[in-house]
């Protein structure tokens, strides 16, 4: 039997290997590269994944120019602020801006950690202070989230004198990853009102404290106190100003107390 050689055979074997191998790669799945996670979520998270922050329309809000150590941060066109400390050493972290007036001011605050906070490792905020070097002996008023007793603290500051007004359960107990919102209203008789909302509404505050040993503010920002391991771990989503506050009626002398320092 006579075989019949096929003439329609390509004439260029190299470009038909080329394009065998050519094909063999288009069935493969491309590699994919893993960015190194510093245990936090994304910093542009998705719709479904993002924090419900509390919005209010109905207030204008003070513009924040935020000034300190911004090397040490990084700070969205959202507003919201991640310390963002490159040595990876343990350390403090500060930021400050203008406060134009103490007097019937609202603070909104959305915090963020990931991790259990403890006496090294918190989130101080400043709502009033009349330097904008927040690490100094200041004189003021801050919230500390955590402790060694993971609560969060209100304390006025007088220098390196330090008074405890009041202090949350310690609700952040066992918590590796602790989110909580936080609103202070204070009005121009210097009554303090503190919620720290479990909803979306807060209706009743946590307490009412009135305290007039300081009276004027410069600035208000925050300081993050951390170990080499959570130089990146720290968020604040909300850090918002208005001044859209009522005063409140005199309470009765002595109807709210200061809780006892414990940390």
């Amino acid at each position: 039997m006579t075989i019949k050689k096929d003439t329609a055979m390509p004439r260029h074997p190299i470009l038909v290997s080329l394009l065998c191998i050519g094909l063999a790669f288009a069935g493969c799945s491309q590699p994919v590269f893993v960015e190194e996670s510093d245990g936090l979520p994304p910093d542009t998270p998705s719709e479904e994944n993002r924090p419900s922050v509390p919005t209010d329309d109905t207030h204008t809000y003070d513009p924040l120019s935020w000034d300190g150590e911004t090397e040490k941060f990084r700070i969205e066109d959202d507003g919201l602020i991640r310390l963002y400390d490159t040595s990876d050493q343990a350390g403090t972290a500060c930021l400050a801006t203008p406060l134009t007036t103490p007097d019937r001011t609202c603070w909104q605050l959305h915090v963020r950690l990931s991790f259990n906070p403890s006496a090294n490792n918190h989130l101080r905020i400043y709502l009033m202070a009349d330097s904008p070097d927040l690490t100094g002996n200041v004189d003021g008023y801050y919230l500390q989230v955590g402790g060694k007793e993971d609560r969060i603290y209100f304390y006025r500051q007088q220098g390196d004198a330090l008074t405890l007004l009041c202090q949350t359960e310690a609700f952040m107990r066992g918590d590796s990853s602790p989110e909580v919102h936080i609103q202070v209203v204070r009005d121009s008789q210097g009554y303090f009102q503190l919620y720290v909302p479990e909803t979306d509404a807060p209706a009743q505050p946590l307490a009412i404290i009135k305290d007039t040993a300081v009276s004027t503010a410069s600035h208000c920002g925050i300081v993050c106190t951390y170990t080499a391991s959570n130089s990146r771990k720290m968020r604040v989503p909300v850090f918002r100003i208005h001044h859209d506050v009522h005063d409140v009626e005199e309470l009765e002398s002595g109807q709210f107390h200061p809780s006892t320092p414990s940390d």
